[in-house]
């Protein structure tokens, strides 16, 4: 397999006319219709420059001849140089590509000063496969598409070449560069290398142009989706899933820890404090008298997928590996990867007024992913020094310590009766108690070879899965209380309930207030008619009658004698006599129901029944027209009550 972008277009023949090429005397012609720009300059060198001048200036020089270097292969053109940075054009975009990934190359094999790498931006740095990544200098590069608005010309005086609005033309099309070894490409110069893929003949050249693709377009190494792992498979049901469920609400965290001999790192914890003193990574395994056993590491908080993947890659970065004679890339610890994922019901879905189980508590499961580092026998670590000796002895004690806990749960009759298991013997087993405990689902993937020459290692593997397949589980939801979640479901049920008595004092207010209107409009017609009885002179001291509440022809013929004065003409105006003789001659029984009611229902006089609290009819007049006014202010009472609250509205 290929080390590098680099060596795979070597392979693919990108780069052929490579060897026995004098590019330093070739002559590069300046590019004018449609030129491809990039842009370079040094990562931090400020710093450097400030750290030691000196080395910087051997740095930098080396720096320079290399760029130029490459320039004739790729048909470059150097435009202006200022300090570090560089600004070049190219005829393609695939040139600018080549360029770019061949100088990155040379720049990590550059015979850089040694003091210069002790600095952060400047020293040796290795990934997980422990393949170079940096070395020395960092160079940033930018590739972009030139446009229609640059104007080419060339200086008289020097014969340069000069492009007028390319500095504009790169801020509208980047804000910024990536960091040192990148190669960041804007989205006009993308579009037209695709272009450029489509017009490929040479089925060679093709093979290797989707090689680079990929390489270009991606922001992190991506991997096809046929060879993703354990994790990434499981991560992106896990999501799945959690996209489906609408009505509940996540959180997810994550942290990953290392088991290195017997010792507890956490992988996320990097940098420096603001202080300059390094981050602490230990991790202390403790014990809570009601939750059980707990770790004090660091946990971030993801939301999808793909953070959760750029948390394992952060923390691959800083596991602990090395070289054996059986492996060049082996794994000197134990991991820990774990997810933790929060449910609860939504605040805002609809609340239940009989079961509140769902909405008071909070369910909390948590999926461990454990790397466990092969068992290695004496052979593996023979010719590795003591360092790699107390590895294999750590590692190995800290399985014997598994296999202990697995045979001890796989002889218990009952998932939930086990003897005495000592899960102190390790601080693998230590952090993976809770989830052996019982009270989980456990599932062990084991690795074996077909090869003879491992048949032991092969034996004590199956001989291990036996045992876990004996281990017996009750796995049950954990759910706490979160008082915090009972406090605003309750709130909610309670505004549920002054919803629907607001709403049912807003219908009995309005029903009171028509009712209190129709009873204000009846006094009114009362005082009116009481109005117009005062205002006649033979009426003045006349004994106000009660109404009756039984009505009969025999009543109403007794009245006739006790108004003929007013038929007579005795009220002072023809009007109040109309009034008075519409209202007192009015022959439709009427049901009365109270004492209140309208004059033209019911009679206001009766000569066989007095009214036992009015002696005249000024009295009548005043007390009608106090209920008048009672009423009147009870219906500004229920407006403004109505006002206050718009939900009665």
């Amino acid at each position: 397999m290929s080390n590098s972008v680099y060596e795979q277009l070597l392979e693919g023949g990108y780069f052929q006319d490579e060897q026995g090429l004098d590019t330093m005397d070739m002559v590069v012609e300046a590019p004018i219709r449609r030129p491809i720009f990039v842009v370079t300059d040094i990562e931090g060198s400020s710093r450097l420059w400030a750290g030691n001048s000196q080395a910087m200036a051997d740095a930098q020089s080396i720096h320079d001849d290399l760029l130029r270097q490459q320039l004739p292969r790729f048909r470059g053109y150097e435009i202006t140089t200022a300090g570090d940075s560089f600004q070049l054009a190219f005829h393609c975009v695939r040139d600018a590509i080549g360029w770019c990934v061949s100088v990155q190359e040379k720049l990590l094999k550059a015979p850089w000063p040694t003091v210069l790498l002790k600095y952060d931006n400047a020293a040796r740095v290795y990934d997980i496969w422990t393949r170079l990544l940096f070395n020395g200098l960092r160079v940033r590069m930018a590739i972009h598409d030139g446009d229609e608005r640059l104007v080419c010309s060339r200086h008289p005086t020097t014969g340069k070449m000069t492009y007028l609005g390319l500095s504009e033309m790169m801020a509208r099309e980047m804000s910024e560069m990536g960091q040192g070894g990148q190669i960041v490409m804007s989205e006009s110069a993308h579009a037209v290398y695709k272009d450029e893929l489509l017009q490929t003949s040479s089925s060679t050249g093709g093979i290797v142009e989707e090689k680079f693709k990929d390489k270009v377009e991606t922001e992190e190494d991506r991997r096809p989706e046929d060879s993703d792992g354990l994790v990434q498979l499981a991560v992106k049901d896990l999501f799945d899933e959690m996209a489906r469920r609408s009505d509940v609400e996540y959180l997810v965290r994550v942290s990953y820890l290392e088991v290195y001999n017997e010792a507890v790192k956490d992988l996320l914890v990097s940098g420096s404090t603001a202080t300059g003193k390094r981050r602490d990574s230990t991790v202390h395994v403790r014990e809570h008298p009601v939750t059980g056993v707990f770790t004090d590491n660091s946990e971030r908080v993801v939301t999808d997928a793909r953070g959760v993947l750029q948390a394992l890659r952060d923390g691959e970065k800083q596991r602990a590996v090395g070289v054996t004679r059986m492996n060049e890339r082996s794994s000197r610890s134990h991991s820990i990867f774990r997810v933790v994922i929060e449910s609860k019901t939504r605040i805002d879905a609809p609340v239940p007024a009989d079961d509140d189980a769902g909405l008071e508590r909070v369910r909390v499961g948590c999926l461990n992913f454990v790397d466990l580092a092969g068992s290695e026998s004496a052979r593996a670590v023979s010719s590795g020094g003591k360092r790699l000796t107390t590895e294999s002895g750590n590692i190995n004690r800290s399985l014997l310590a598994l296999s202990r806990v697995v045979v001890a749960l796989g002889s218990s009759k009952s998932p939930n009766q086990h003897d005495h298991i000592n899960f102190r013997d390790s601080k693998l087993t230590r952090i993976l108690q809770p989830s052996l405990s019982g009270a989980a689902r456990v599932l062990f993937v084991c690795c074996a070879s077909p090869a003879p020459t491992y048949i032991e290692d092969t034996r004590s593997t199956l001989k291990f899965a036996s045992r876990a397949k004996r281990i017996k589980v009750n796995a049950s939801v954990n759910e706490v209380v979160d008082q915090r979640a009972r406090a605003l479901m309750e709130l909610a049920r309670e505004n549920q309930v002054l919803r629907q008595q607001l709403e049912a004092l807003a219908s009995a207010s309005r029903d009171e207030m028509d009712a209190m209107e129709e009873h204000a409009a009846r006094l009114r017609m009362r005082i009116v008619s009481l109005e117009a009885a005062a205002a006649a002179p033979a009426w003045t001291s006349s004994v106000v009658i009660a109404p009756a509440s039984d009505i009969n022809q025999k009543s109403r013929e007794n009245r006739q004698p006790e108004i003929t004065g007013l038929e007579g003409g005795n009220s002072p105006t023809d009007s109040n006599n109309e009034l008075l003789e519409m209202n007192l001659s009015d022959e439709e029984d009427t049901d009365v129901d109270s004492q209140f009611d309208s004059p033209t229902g019911s009679p206001l006089l009766m000569a066989d029944a007095s009214c036992p609290t009015c002696e005249t009819l000024d009295d009548a007049l005043e007390i009608a027209k106090t209920r008048e006014l009672e009423s009147y202010l009870r219906i500004e009472q229920l407006e403004e009550q109505v006002a206050d609250d718009p939900n009665q509205a």
